[in-house]
């Protein structure tokens, strides 16, 4: 049976997935993948962002002002800006004309984000070229609790005599989810 695909957006590998549960053998790889694939992907979208580095093309409205804050962070290099139709040039020097970037925003040195809808244009790269390791760990330690609750999803407890079974109500550990918070990307109203 194939292996299922590592996604690029993956937060961990198999191999350290594997190593956290003690599971020699390549049984259940194809499931583990699965699963570290399907966790990263929720952990992403709670978090409101990808993590791996990727390129971005974000079409905003101008704004008025000299400065713009990017959608998705930290932003690592800022292939092109585009404002009303018309190019704009990396600066030099940070002090000359264009425009120069940190990793949260771009600003532009004699010139502004001149108003009107959907008329700037910005292809940039953001996110981590190495996943953060707490970010690694907490996404093996999810991953590793939904692969030992397989044989009990949701349940948290049985009792004896009358049956009573109680179920969790939790999508992450409270370990991860505090985590997570740190990253979490919250965008302004």
């Amino acid at each position: 049976m194939p292996v299922h695909a590592l996604d690029p957006t993956d937060l961990c590998l198999l191999a350290d997935l594997k190593a956290w549960l003690n599971i020699p053998g390549a049984t259940d790889d194809d499931l583990l993948q699965r699963l570290l694939t399907s966790v990263s992907v929720c952990m992403q979208n709670w978090m409101n962002r990808t993590i791996p580095t990727a390129t971005y093309t974000d079409t905003r409205d101008g704004n008025g002002s000299d400065t713009m804050s990017l959608a998705y962070k930290p932003v690592t290099a800022v292939t092109s800006v585009t404002v009303g139709g018309q190019v704009v040039s990396a600066s030099p020097d940070g002090i000359q004309p264009g425009f120069v970037s940190s990793d949260t925003a771009v600003y532009l040195n004699g010139s502004r984000f001149y108003s009107g809808r959907r008329n700037v244009k910005i292809v940039y790269t953001a996110g981590y070229a190495t996943i953060p390791t707490d970010l690694a760990q907490a996404c093996i330690e999810q991953a590793a609790y939904q692969y030992r609750a397989k044989g009990h999803i949701g349940q948290t407890g049985t009792g004896m005599g009358p049956e009573h079974i109680s179920f969790s109500e939790h999508d992450f550990t409270p370990g991860s989810k505090r985590l997570m918070q740190q990253y979490k990307s919250v965008v302004p109203l």
